[in-house]
């Protein structure tokens, strides 16, 4: 049977998400097919076709009336929609990341026609962070969302083209969403193929990505029945979505396919084993040069798995921390990626542990794998100069870390403080780090209930002396969120703060408040953050390129993006520790 993986339109494609080991169970006995929406609702919007989209329901008049005023105020839309189609294609030549420049110039291209996508229409904003909003829709609310998908509507008219393509005659179509505003848009995606094909199963099958989950919302959505007004099925978990996809396709092909919110422990029939023989699924189409493979080494819980605000291990339901034993099934589909051509790894895993990233590199050292790889971990004491030599030996070039602050008693109030491991100690993994030559992206958070401005400084003024040292890293800071799910969230009382009820069924973060002993603190933290990224900015040498907005854009994805990885995987780096190298805008 032909299925179909789509991939929503939404943020700007420059990481290719591995579908997961369901893929090789089910290219077995299906005919699997790899469709992105999103690189084609992108080709869309840069295309001077968009215009009359996006002005749906004005007239011929009206919308030639309103191409003569922009072109008068030079900014001639469809002079913008070439140069953002050219700059798609630009962002697929290797020349383009070899100069900052050149990078930059192609991300104004973009811009500016970003800005006429909004300028011409009040009714949606563009970015390449989320792609698109709807101003005014409660993103929080299933039923706000629903309402909206059903709408013949600007949004729904570029969707529509962006399925142009869509390969047609399959029995289903498996949706995957990494955002609130990518499920909007997957909701439209799936109106429009049930009327294309009203006899094909339609399935949300993955439906978390770093902050954004819906699992913590199950309970709410099963309930109130909207997601699957639309969809024929959901797979509530992403833990069970390898063993349950498989079993729904050979259910589907038969003509006995179930409805609903969909679990293991619901249909057990369902559950299809892992094969050893892997296949590695098509490329999804980036705007890059080469692929960049988002996926992870476990799919179990980070090992830590304490942090007061952490959210990203609420797509889990498995709690186990990752085993050793799991390293060799990651390298196998590595290899697999490997010999599709695949030379860049981002693995998501919220935290690698020491042990893990050994034996994980080692593995990797032995099958003479010649790879380019980030990550993640936590702050610990024996990330050794050993290490991080095995880890530069392996292909490794940045070791993300979750910082958050350098002050021990704050550190305690997030549970995140390892005992022994100070100041120092942390200086002491830079530098490591710096010699090996592998990388670093340091995450700190701001406005935590109890912090101050001053140790939120003290964390600020740290990395400013310490980063150079890496001689290639990047930096946030993030201002706090109470997302669902979390220890803080569960127990708001504890942290000193209060929170609402949320209205919708699905919210992304929570509404809360500081208690009257950290008000006046956490007031000083939130007027003071402009000026501390302001501050880390200038003094870690980006303070030129941030000056702009194509700069700030570069940066951006330089410091969050596939095309960063690309960059920092390469030995020739041109953003790699503006400091020594003088980036400019």
């Amino acid at each position: 049977m032909k299925t179909v993986w789509i991939s929503s339109p939404g943020r700007f494609p420059t990481v290719d998400h591995d579908p997961g080991a369901w893929w090789s169970t089910a290219a077995a006995s299906h005919e699997l097919v790899r469709f992105s929406a999103n690189a084609a609702w992108w080709h869309h919007l840069c295309s001077d076709a968009s215009f009359s989209n996006l002005l749906h329901g004005w007239s011929w008049t009206q919308r030639l009336r309103r191409r003569l005023e922009l072109a008068a105020a030079g900014n001639s839309f469809a002079d913008s929609a070439r140069g953002a189609h050219r700059a798609l294609g630009d962002l697929k030549d290797p020349a383009y990341f070899g100069n900052t420049d050149l990078y930059v110039e192609t991300l104004s291209r973009l811009n500016k026609h970003l800005e006429n996508l909004g300028s011409i229409q009040s009714g949606l904003e563009f970015s390449l962070e989320s792609g698109v909003r709807v101003r005014g829709l409660d993103y929080s609310d299933s039923s706000a969302l629903s309402a909206c998908s059903k709408q013949d509507s600007s949004l729904s008219r570029t969707v529509e083209a962006s399925l142009e393509a869509a390969p047609r005659g399959a029995g289903l179509y498996a949706f995957t969403v990494t955002c609130a505003e990518d499920l909007m848009t997957a909701m439209i995606a799936a109106r429009i193929l049930r009327s294309r094909e009203p006899k094909a199963h339609l399935c949300l099958a993955d439906h978390g990505y770093e902050n954004f989950s819906l699992h913590p919302h199950m309970t709410a959505l099963r309930e109130k029945g909207t997601l699957t007004e639309i969809f024929d099925t959901v797979l509530e978990s992403k833990n069970e979505r390898d063993s349950l996809l498989p079993g729904l396709l050979d259910a589907v092909e038969k003509g006995d396919a179930p409805k609903g919110f969909l679990t293991l422990a619901g249909r057990p029939d369902l559950a299809r084993p892992a094969v050893k023989d892997l296949v590695a699924p098509p490329a999804e189409e980036l705007f890059a040069h080469e692929s960049v493979v988002w996926t992870r080494i476990s799919p179990r819980r980070c090992y830590w798995s304490r942090c007061a605000f952490c959210v990203q291990n609420n797509k889990y339901e498995d709690a186990r921390p990752p085993s050793l034993a799991e390293v060799g099934v990651a390298l196998d589909r590595v290899e697999t990626f490997a010999a599709r051509g695949t030379r860049v790894f981002i693995f998501s895993d919220e935290a690698l542990s020491p042990a893990m990233l050994q034996m994980f590199s080692a593995g990797l050292i032995e099958r003479g794998l010649n790879i380019r790889w980030a990550c993640r971990s936590k702050l610990e004491k024996n990330h050794d100069r050993a290490l991080f030599q095995q880890l530069a030996q392996s292909g490794c070039f940045e070791v993300l870390y979750g910082l958050e602050s350098v002050s021990e008693r704050v550190l305690g109030l997030m549970d995140k403080q390892v005992r022994g491991l100070d100041k120092e100690g942390i200086r002491d993994i830079f530098k490591a780090m710096g010699e090996a030559g592998v990388g670093t992206h340091a995450n700190l958070i701001g406005a935590f209930p109890g912090d101050t401005v001053e140790e939120v400084e003290e964390t600020v003024d740290f990395l400013i002396e310490t980063l150079p040292s890496v001689g290639d890293s990047t930096f946030l800071l993030n201002r706090f969120a109470l997302f669902p799910n979390t220890p803080v969230a569960a127990a708001p009382e504890k942290f000193g703060i209060d929170s609402e009820t949320p209205s919708g069924d699905m919210p992304s973060a929570l509404n809360f408040w500081y208690g009257p002993a950290l008000r006046e603190d956490a007031a000083a933290v939130i007027e003071a953050l402009p000026r501390l990224r302001e501050k880390l900015s200038q003094g870690l040498g980006w303070g030129p390129l941030l000056a702009t907005s194509a700069g700030r854009t570069a940066f951006g994805l330089y410091s969050g993006s596939g095309h960063g990885a690309l960059f920092k995987a390469s030995k020739n780096n041109p953003f790699r520790n503006p400091l020594k190298l003088g980036v400019t805008a």
